[in-house]
């Protein structure tokens, strides 16, 4: 019922426990997905929970790959599916840096009942008249599910890139702060979450 939800969320004021106790519904030191668990397991509905998130990238110390300048990278994003993986978004091409940050994001819908893997991938762009990635130089890649990210202290999820050959050494850091599209004025995460399970019809 809306009634319940509201109780297992905490968005009633009958809870009286102070914030650092009982914020949103969250135990201290939980969270998104153990609120959403709670929720859903309680009978929420029977319609996939879900929400936009837009996906910002940047590396750090990436390892040069050009010879006569620094690293040309440019990012891009599948979702796999069944041994299957499928492009759905890429970033604009930065020259001539080792430490890119880059200004297009990716938009990504999120569904807290499914684990979505993804593949984010950092290229070395030599030829910059064909925009196929699979022409270009794959520096190396992040294999992760989508929860990883909405899970990551501070929404900033940090992992260092894997060599698609299988060597060992450091190639660089991706980093992926998320934000939430839908989070409106002065709503945090925790209410955000609430008021999504609310809405389920």
């Amino acid at each position: 019922s809306t009634w319940g939800l509201k109780k297992i969320m905490g968005c009633v004021a009958t809870d009286t426990r102070p914030k650092s106790e009982a914020t949103y519904g969250f135990q201290k030191g939980g969270d998104l997905s153990e609120a959403v668990d709670h929720a859903l397991n309680k009978g929420a509905g029977d319609d996939s929970l879900s929400m936009e998130l837009e996906l910002h990238f940047s590396c750090k110390d990436l390892i040069n790959v050009d010879t006569t300048s620094e690293t040309d990278s440019a990012v891009v994003v599948y979702l796999k599916s069944n041994g299957k993986q499928r492009m759905i978004g890429k970033t604009e091409t930065i020259t001539d840096n080792l430490n890119p940050e880059f200004v297009t994001s990716v938009i990504v819908k999120y569904f807290f009942e499914e684990k979505q893997e993804m593949r984010v991938a950092v290229y070395d762009i030599d030829n910059f008249d064909k925009s196929a990635s699979v022409e270009q130089n794959l520096i190396g890649y992040v294999d992760l599910h989508v929860h990883d990210i909405v899970t990551s202290p501070g929404a900033k999820f940090i992992r260092p890139l894997t060599d698609p050959k299988g060597k060992k050494g450091k190639l660089g850091d991706l980093i992926i702060p998320v934000s939430y599209t839908h989070l409106r004025a002065h709503e945090t995460e925790a209410d955000l979450v609430c008021r999504l399970l609310l809405e389920k019809k």
